[in-house]
């Protein structure tokens, strides 16, 4: 069975852009991308003043919700992601939906989120 998903990704490193298509890459091989947005900038939320550049893809999966979580983790942690409060992100990947389910229900409401949605939505 696939899960249709909506993933939200994020960095604000200076080489953010290639993060963002780099976790996309490798996460290829555990989902298929049906749609991206295209990258958008943001102002940083608990992360400094450093931008943001963000990005939403809509993808299936055949992965329960949890293995996807954890194969998510993994790639954040190959790309370089260190959980250690530090205001450079690598990169960020939340679920945001996982097939009729809605998480990180406060990111929802986030402009950066909405304009993402609406991109991939149009």
């Amino acid at each position: 069975m696939l899960h249709k998903i909506i993933l939200a990704l994020g960095s604000n490193d200076d080489n953010a852009p290639h993060l963002l298509d780099e976790a996309i890459t490798m996460m290829r091989d555990i989902l298929s991308v049906e749609k991206a947005t295209p990258q958008l900038r943001s102002h940083a939320i608990n992360h400094g003043n450093r931008m943001f550049t963000n990005v939403m893809i809509e993808a299936t999966t055949p992965l329960d919700f949890q293995c996807l979580r954890n194969a998510i983790k993994q790639t954040e942690q190959r790309i370089g992601r260190i959980y250690d409060g530090n205001e450079v992100v690598k990169i960020d990947i939340d679920i945001l939906q996982y097939d009729d389910t809605k998480h990180h229900v406060e990111d929802w409401e986030r402009p950066y989120i909405q304009t993402l949605l609406y991109e991939l939505n149009t």
